[in-house]
């Protein structure tokens, strides 16, 4: 027979489960055929028994790690962090973007501001894989120094049985298309540059060849 666990008292050593003939099953830790399971029961679990002249026996946990893995809750960080490096120890990754997203200012502060604010918006609660880089850009004869830092957002989990968000929740945070959707934005702005910088290079051309022909 087939059911699940509805609950079991660690203290009493006494259980009950809802079995899918529909009724409800007592047993107790004699029932448990591998004794691990006993360390690793919990309610909802699926499990398979046998009833036989009133007793239960034969009790077998189905899946129970892959539930408990389903199942576990976390605390999540303080605040949304940036890391460059290997994620912290007592950090689980639970979900990562496919690209990364960047923010360029004057100010390297605010570029920092932007990328933080632009991830957290988009489901993340960490960015990893964190890279800083600076270029300087010509403007009317001067020189203007811009920071860009890029980031890929993702969500980790601090695990913890007191934690109030469950791996599902963190596993279906994060706005997959609405950050490839930017990632994309970004990259066509760069070729429309790129084409306008080309543009005016050939516009330039045409034009020091049409001076020089006049001469």
């Amino acid at each position: 027979m087939e059911g699940k666990v509805t609950i079991y008292d660690i203290k009493t050593k006494q259980g009950r489960i809802q079995a899918n003939d529909g009724n409800i099953y007592s047993f107790d830790a004699s029932a448990f055929i591998n004794k691990k399971d006993e360390s690793l029961i919990k309610e909802g679990m699926s499990c398979s028994f046998e009833f036989i002249e009133n007793k239960l026996s034969n009790f077998r946990l189905k899946d129970a790690e892959d539930f408990i893995f389903r199942n576990e809750t976390f605390k999540e960080p303080a605040n949304l962090e940036l890391i460059s490096g290997e994620l912290p120890t007592n950090y689980t990754l639970i979900d990562k973007a496919k690209v990364s997203i960047a923010k360029t200012d004057r100010i390297r502060e605010k570029a920092i501001y932007k990328l933080k604010h632009d991830c957290k918006m988009l489901g993340a609660n960490i960015v990893l894989d964190v890279k800083e880089s600076t270029n300087i850009r010509s403007a009317m004869g001067y020189g203007f120094k811009f920071y860009t830092i890029e980031g890929v957002p993702a969500t980790v989990g601090i695990s913890d049985p007191k934690g109030t968000v469950s791996r599902a929740d963190l596993s279906h945070r994060l706005l997959h298309k609405q950050i490839i959707k930017l990632k994309n934005n970004v990259e066509t702005i760069k070729i429309a540059n790129l084409a306008l910088k080309i543009c005016g290079v050939i516009l330039f051309i045409i034009f020091l060849l049409g001076f020089i022909f006049t001469l």
